[in-house]
This record gives structure tokens, C-alpha cells and sequence, in this order.
């Protein structure tokens, strides 16, 4: 059995990307440089809650948003070789959907962990929630908001966000499955 050759991301930058993704501190710059890095439809208001975990408000939605601003803010330094040509962050381009997500299902501290996180070109790439495919989200999740596109994309992954048509190709992420059959309703 052969083993694939490994390609590696290299990183821009001097300090240590974290790969514990638990809810302990992860520093990315000072408030200035966020405050300028935030896209149009991100709040440039949101708090930096990741430098002190002792200091986070009782807010869970916004201490997630403010975790996942920051993560997402680290990992854009990282720089990858061809043939990696696009890259998706729908927490920022779909950040309306993705916060009324949080707001709406994330009101508590639960342990929970995900497995699986490649956003499918028909799940949340296009609406920002995980596992989140449109039919799902908009009618089973009742969430909606509004949807810009990615800096760059890919031509044949366009985001049509919450217009989307399709689904996946399998099973979808979030379709009337396990899930829904357990949980009936939101």
C-alpha cells in the first residue's frame, strides 16, 4: 500500500497556529487590525472575548461568533500551494444566516463536537450553517438573512446562498434523516 505524497500549508506567519479548537484563548492581532479585517456584514463591534476565557460574557452566541471571528481571522494566514485555487468562509460571507443560527440554536453551553466539517458546495458553503443544506435551513430550521458571495469563487461552486437550488448529491447535510426523524421540529 502506497502512501499518497502530502502537501503542506505554509504558514505566513511568525506565531504558532493553534490546533486545539476548545474555547481557550487564541490571540490574532490587536482590536485595530480585527476592527479593519471584519468583512461589510460583520459587526465591526464584535468583542474580542478569545484573549481571557475567565472574561467571557454569558452571551454563548456571541462568545462563539467572537471565537470563530478570531479562528477565522488565524487561519487566513495560512497560505496554500497549487492546486488550491478558492477558499470559502462562509462564517463571513453568510455571517447574517450563521449568527441567527447561533442565536436561535446556541443559547446554552452544550459539549458537542462535530465531526465531518467540509462544507459541501450545497450545504453550508452556501448558507453558513453546519450541515445546513437551503431546504434544510430555511424550512425545517426557520432561519433566513442575507447572503453575500465569497471574495473569489470558484465558477462551477458558484454562492447563491438561500436561492440555492441544489442539494447533495447523497444524503444531504441536515436532510430528513436521523435528525429530523428524532427531533420532528425546531
Amino acid at each position: 500500500m502506497s502512501e499518497w505524497p502530502v502537501k503542506r500549508a505554509r504558514v505566513d506567519v511568525k506565531e504558532d497556529l493553534p490546533l486545539d479548537l476548545s474555547m481557550r484563548s487564541i490571540s490574532t492581532g490587536t482590536e485595530s487590525e480585527k476592527s479593519q479585517e471584519s468583512p461589510s456584514n460583520c459587526p465591526s463591534t464584535l468583542p474580542n472575548h478569545s484573549e481571557n476565557t475567565q472574561n467571557f460574557p454569558p452571551d454563548v452566541p456571541l462568545r462563539l461568533l467572537s471565537l470563530e471571528f478570531s479562528l477565522t481571522k488565524t487561519l487566513q494566514k495560512i497560505l496554500f500551494p497549487a492546486p488550491v485555487e478558492y477558499l470559502y468562509s462562509p462564517i463571513e460571507y453568510a455571517f447574517s444566516v450563521h449568527s441567527n443560527y447561533l442565536q436561535k440554536f446556541c443559547k446554552h453551553e452544550k459539549k458537542i463536537l462535530f465531526l465531518g466539517m467540509n462544507p459541501g458546495p450545497w450545504g453550508m458553503s452556501q448558507t453558513g450553517v453546519p450541515f445546513g443544506e437551503v431546504n434544510t435551513v430555511v424550512n425545517w430550521l426557520g432561519l433566513s438573512g442575507h447572503i453575500d458571495k465569497p471574495p473569489r469563487e470558484q465558477p462551477a461552486r458558484r454562492v447563491t446562498g438561500l436561492l440555492c437550488k441544489r442539494s447533495e448529491e447523497l444524503l444531504p447535510s441536515g436532510s430528513d434523516g436521523c435528525c429530523r426523524s428524532e427531533y420532528h421540529s425546531c
